[in-house]
């Protein structure tokens, strides 16, 4: 009995002589210009279990710390981070408020197209390329081909002078194959699948984000070769306030005008852009020693773009935007079979209303409500006694939503969901619709060291599943990572990709010449790169590049003549595409070296 008390006494006394060898510490994480205080900061020990968060007031509190020296890690995206030596003795209670400073971002680095979250570029897995709003005014009176034929790895497939068909090709891919984005939402013509780059004046955007590659896992259907992002201006633009009305005349019957008007106060950001080019295209060439003008190639293009942003809170901004396009065009035909009469009529109109919502410093969540309308009208009054050849309108409205979650220091990932239906209308088929449904993730672990003999480590994965009137549910995925050092940077990635047929592709009328192929299965790839960037300080300072790229087609729609002679679109068995792209990027110093663009033609 003495013994059991004298082993109870002493457990008692151990715990009290344990508890009051503890620390604790805690304290407010407040921004130091406006002293707000920061929700959800990260707030840790090192190399310890002991960590938390701040609560809504920015308070925090570490218990039962052992005594010893620790550094202490206070983080809040956005902000620099602190980070302070403390020594725990004497079971003392630490109390301090910790002011923590914003980070001056370079906002022509940050990438959202590749991952769906802001991402600075040299941190991510995918090949990408941005063209800044200093490039694009270079290319005055320019379309948006003007300012991508300049990137690696880009192919502009020109028809014809200013004011004619321009289609892109990336690592090869057909037109059909690229997916161009209006602030983060898809604007291919789901009828023919193709964009004209020369219906987008350059005017209306203030960026351009590429990404080279395919990206289905994240963004469905025609992301095969890459994307093409077009920003009309950022959520947080700096603009300011001023009113910009330009004039250009040319040769050849060349004519613009800009019209640009920006209101940027604390609470809210209006933009609104007007611009109009048109030209006869009337230029000289030589045929048979003879000299001969070019007839029936005038077009007449309007842009338009209203963007308002209303930021109504520190953590939600409301936005609304509204372009388009207007195109009327001659179609000249061939030099030995010229169609002098025929002409075009292309619009496109696209309304969107975003919502972006910060509800927590680990939860961000957007909401995407868009509708748009594309018509075509195609003529030749030689042919048909000015009936029409052919004409359509389609109709798409849906809704996406997207919410990033930080889950912790080194990993985020993204959530969404993608809904749209597509109405075609068409004086030579009937009435036809297409709906699509897509859930999607996409996760990143990011290992950062303070250790230059180890590289920083990336490593990203996506997955989709799609969902198309017609066809069975439709799987995609990628996987990219980066190994990154102050002068080495390796990355490398796989991408599983789709496309699904268009309506040309699926219910094109049957005639003397043509059909379409109702039976058609999506095309499929598997894409690979790998590519190796290596930076030099001496005695010039620049980068070199090389990226190697493998794409495998699977059931590639391709049109040919069938048994009677017909053409008409198949699945064709398998294609490959692959090559090399080099780079070489050397800084230029301001004043002593200058590039200077040459002169606009007809």
């Amino acid at each position: 009995m003495k013994k059991l008390t004298q082993i109870i006494l002493f457990c008692i006394l151990s715990i009290i002589f344990t508890k009051n060898m503890f620390s604790q510490i805690s304290g407010l994480v407040l921004d130091s210009k406006k002293l707000k205080p920061l929700p959800n900061a990260n707030v840790f020990l090192e190399k310890t279990k002991y960590g938390t968060t701040t609560d809504k007031n920015g308070y925090f509190i570490i218990k039962n710390i052992p005594e010893g020296i620790y550094l202490l890690h206070i983080s809040y995206i956005g902000y620099k981070p602190i980070i302070q030596k403390i020594n725990f003795q004497n079971s003392r209670k630490y109390y301090k408020k910790y002011l923590l400073e914003q980070k001056t971002m370079n906002i022509n680095n940050i990438v959202i197209t590749a991952t769906k979250m802001p991402v600075e570029i040299q941190n991510l897995t995918s090949d990408v390329e941005i063209i800044t709003k200093d490039k694009i005014e270079i290319e005055t009176g320019g379309n948006i081909s003007d300012a991508l034929k300049y990137a690696g790895g880009i192919y502009i497939k020109n028809y014809g002078a200013r004011g004619n068909i321009k289609a892109i090709s990336i690592r090869g891919s057909s037109s059909q194959q690229v997916l161009f984005l209006l602030d983060g939402i898809r604007i291919n013509n789901p009828q023919s699948g193709n964009i004209d780059l020369s219906n987008f004046l350059l005017t209306s955007f203030s960026r351009i984000e590429l990404v080279k590659g395919g990206m289905s896992s994240l963004y469905g259907t025609d992301a095969i070769g890459g994307i093409i992002n077009l920003i009309t201006s950022e959520e947080n633009s700096s603009d300011k306030s001023n009113i910009i009305c330009e004039i250009t005349s040319g040769s050849f019957g060349f004519n613009s005008f800009n019209l640009n008007l920006i209101k940027n106060s604390k609470k809210r950001f209006l933009k609104f852009n007007f611009n109009h080019i048109n030209g006869d295209g009337n230029f000289h060439f030589i045929k048979d020693e003879k000299k001969l003008t070019r007839k029936n190639a005038q077009f007449k293009i309007s842009n338009w773009l209203f963007k308002s942003i209303y930021r109504a809170k520190d953590n939600l901004n409301i936005s609304f935007i509204s372009f388009g396009y207007t195109s009327k065009k001659g179609v000249p035909g061939s030099i030995v079979s010229p169609t002098l009469k025929a002409n075009i009529n292309d619009s496109q109109n696209n309304i969107t209303l975003k919502i972006n919502h910060k509800i927590s410093h680990k939860l961000i969540q957007d909401v995407n409500i868009f509708y748009q309308n594309n018509s075509f009208k195609y003529s030749d009054p030689e042919l048909n006694n000015d009936k029409l050849v052919n004409k359509y309108n389609l109709n798409t409205a849906g809704i996406n939503t997207e919410n990033n979650l930080i889950l912790s220091k080194n990993l985020s990932t993204v959530i969404g969901g993608e809904f749209y239906n597509t109405l075609l209308r068409s004086n030579t088929l009937e009435k036809t619709s297409r709906k699509s449904f897509a859930i999607f993730l996409m996760n990143r672990y990011n290992h950062h060291t303070n250790l230059s003999i180890l590289p920083d480590f990336i490593c990203d994965t996506s997955l989709r599943i799609d969902k198309f009137t017609g066809y069975k549910s439709i799987l995609s995925y990628g996987a990219g990572f980066s190994l990154k050092n102050k002068k080495l940077l390796i990355r490398g990635n796989i991408h599983k990709n789709i496309r699904i047929p268009t309506f040309n592709d699926l219910y094109w009328p049957e005639d003397s010449f043509t059909k379409g192929n109702p039976e058609l299965k999506p095309e499929k790839s598997f894409s690979e790169d790998i590519g190796i960037s290596i930076k030099v300080s001496e005695p010039v300072e620049f980068h070199l590049g090389a990226t190697f790229f493998n794409i495998l087609y699977q059931d590639l729609i391709n049109w040919q003549p069938d048994l009677s002679g017909k053409w008409t679109p198949v699945n064709i068995g398998k294609a490959n595409s692959r090559g090399v792209e080099f780079s070489i990027a050397i800084p230029v110093i301001k004043n002593i070296l200058n590039f200077s663009p040459p002169p606009l033609s007809g």
